[in-house]
């Protein structure tokens, strides 16, 4: 035999072993994946029984009507405006307490002080100011002009009559 045909031979029986080395390998990554899956998929049952038998934090919220959904929202805006608030003065009290000039950002919320209060029962300040429930809209004028159109020209009166009751009646029908 000559040498070439002995270094392919070679060459090949090198190539099967490797082939089978590799099928090996193959065939034991192939089983290591099926038990993984398999412990995955327990996993997730035992999950999803664990998520059944626990009540969601969304459960209690479905189960309310608009209104209620609404007064919620309306609560949890005011809980955080009051947070703002006593943050403030916090921060205004702390300021004091150092003898440093309070920042104006720290006198947006007005806070009631025992001078204010009046000895011949007039109301305070606080108590003279009415809510108003447009104040947003007078601070935007973009969306005061789109929703409240007849505030903004001075017209506060709402229009007595439509366009169709204006309009001439026609000469066969009872009046």
């Amino acid at each position: 035999m000559n040498t070439k045909s002995l270094l392919l031979g070679g060459f090949c029986f090198l190539c099967v072993i490797m082939a089978a080395g590799f099928y090996a390998r193959k065939a034991e990554l192939e089983r290591e994946q099926a038990a993984m899956r398999a412990e995955i998929e327990a996993l997730a049952q035992t999950a999803a029984a664990a998520r059944a038998q626990q009540p969601t934090d969304d459960e209690p919220y479905q189960r309310l009507t608009q209104n209620e959904r609404m007064e919620l929202m309306r609560l949890r805006n005011e809980v955080t405006q009051l947070r703002a608030t006593a943050s403030a003065a916090r921060d205004a009290l702390k300021a004091a307490l150092q003898n440093r000039p309070i920042p104006e950002t720290h006198l947006t919320h007005h806070v009631v002080q025992p001078t204010e209060v009046a000895a011949n029962g007039e109301p305070t300040r606080q108590e003279a100011e009415s809510y108003d429930p447009l104040a947003f809209y007078r601070k935007n004028p973009e969306l005061m002009k789109r929703y409240f159109p007849h505030l903004v020209n001075g017209n506060s009166q709402q229009p007595s009559e439509s366009p169709a009751d204006q309009a001439p009646l026609p000469p066969d029908s009872p009046q």
